[in-house]
């Protein structure tokens, strides 16, 4: 709120109220997608009635994208139309959300390095072993960050188990 207080004449005055205003969001409405858009719009870090910052309002998308991608849609499509209303300083966020192809993981190849025993018997059997576990759980699948790394989490214990507590696993 800005006030001016202006003298006109002697017993004159004119007070100047101007009233100063943020622009809030009105409506979060996601479009492009069947079934998972309460999913991907609580990724969106601005809820109705928060002040529309562009900064966060980027930061969301990308954080839409980068979810997209954990899931495996690597050429996932993420844009917004904003809908200004005049009237009562509304932003409508239109996301718009493309999945397009979810990638499948072709084919797995785990190499062993033992920097004790390089080419040792030992270590053939479990980057073996490892290829088994992993072919069997994601060859034709489609790829899933979060189910990789509890892979590679298991793959780890196993390692463990065989011996190989300094075990790196490399995704």
């Amino acid at each position: 709120i800005g006030v001016q207080l202006e003298r006109k004449q002697d017993d004159d005055w004119l007070l100047r109220i101007s009233l100063q205003s943020f622009w809030t969001i009105g409506r979060v409405i996601v479009n492009g997608l069947i079934t998972g858009k309460q999913l991907y719009s609580q990724y969106y870090g601005l809820e109705p009635g928060d002040i529309f910052d562009t900064y966060k309002h980027e930061h969301s998308l990308e954080r839409i994208r980068a979810q997209l991608k954990k899931e495996g849609y690597f050429d996932g499509q993420v844009a917004a139309d904003l809908v200004y209303h005049n009237t009562n300083k509304l932003v409508d966020v239109v996301l718009r959300i493309r999945r397009k192809q979810q990638f499948v993981i072709g084919t797995i190849t785990v190499q062993a390095v033992c920097a004790h025993t390089p080419g040792g018997s030992e270590s053939n059997a479990v980057a073996e072993r490892a290829q088994k576990i992993l072919c069997k759980r994601f060859t034709s699948n489609y790829y899933n960050h979060q189910t990789l790394t509890q892979a590679a989490q298991a793959l780890k214990r196993y390692c463990i188990k065989r011996g190989f507590g300094a075990a790196r696993i490399q995704l």
